[in-house]
């Protein structure tokens, strides 16, 4: 059972994050199964396409977004969608740095 109910931004950014690199660290595929089901989440969920990320899921009832005022920062989004990018060995600044597209 969750101990937490407020359904917030940022872990869900950093499971995204995480789950991307332990996929590439440990080579499981169960962790590549977790990445695709948190962004299954965050769009529907945290991202606003006109005006950037909730801070509180917007499928939650009670969500009134009280745990702050106006848009969320994007650190932990940034991260979410840049670090897998990047080899996990490399680091983000050095990573982005060499990133080829």
């Amino acid at each position: 059972r969750p101990d937490q109910r407020l359904r917030l931004w940022w872990p869900a950014c950093e499971g995204a994050a995480a789950a991307a690199s332990l996929r590439e660290t440990l080579g499981d595929a169960r962790f590549e199964t977790w990445y695709r089901k948190i962004w299954g989440v965050m769009p529907r969920e945290f991202i606003d396409p006109k005006r950037g990320w909730w801070p509180v899921a917007q499928s939650d009832p009670n969500a009134d977004n009280s745990p702050f005022r106006g848009k969320p920062d994007i650190y932990h989004a940034l991260q979410a969608c840049l670090l897998p990018l990047v080899p996990a060995s490399s680091g983000l600044i050095p990573g982005l740095r060499d990133f080829q597209h």
